[in-house]
């Protein structure tokens, strides 16, 4: 199912979950639970014809195994990127809430990153990173909107 809000970002790679491309569509405006513009992504697998809602995911921070809260203007799914983070041989996801709050900070930023495996995005154990993750440098402060840009 794709989100009734416009897209405003599209990232393809191979997540997984057949031997085609894959396509993901963040649309950061969607109304989650409605909250405004919490945000979101879609991600839909690549069949043997096209591609396919089969495995397919509408992703917000309601989903299960999603680290935080939807947040008001928070814009989860801002600029899907694809690259291997991790040990499997799969284009992994981040996505970034950069306008979430973290703690009292507002619109300090989050991002978020889902593994890939042999069966897709495993969107259920994602990880999230702010400026007050230990390793990441910098400390959470307003106004930081980490995560505004993915590269």
């Amino acid at each position: 199912m794709i989100p009734h809000t416009t897209m405003t970002s599209i990232r393809t790679g191979d997540f997984g979950n057949g031997p085609k491309g894959d396509l993901v569509i963040g649309t950061e405006t969607e109304p989650v639970n409605g909250i405004e513009y919490a945000g979101a992504f879609t991600v839909l697998y690549g069949g043997d014809g096209d591609l396919g809602a089969e495995g397919g995911a509408l992703v917000t921070q309601a989903s299960a195994g999603v680290p935080g809260s939807p947040q008001k203007d928070a814009f989860f799914g801002w600029i899907p990127f694809a690259a291997d983070f991790g040990k499997e041989a799969y284009a992994d996801l981040a996505v970034s809430a950069y306008r979430a709050d973290v703690g009292t900070h507002k619109e300090a930023g989050e991002v978020l990153v889902a593994y890939a495996g042999p069966d897709g995005l495993r969107v259920d154990h994602m990880h999230m990173y702010t400026e007050d993750t230990p390793g990441i440098k910098g400390v959470a402060e307003r106004m930081d909107h980490f995560g505004f840009s993915l590269r």
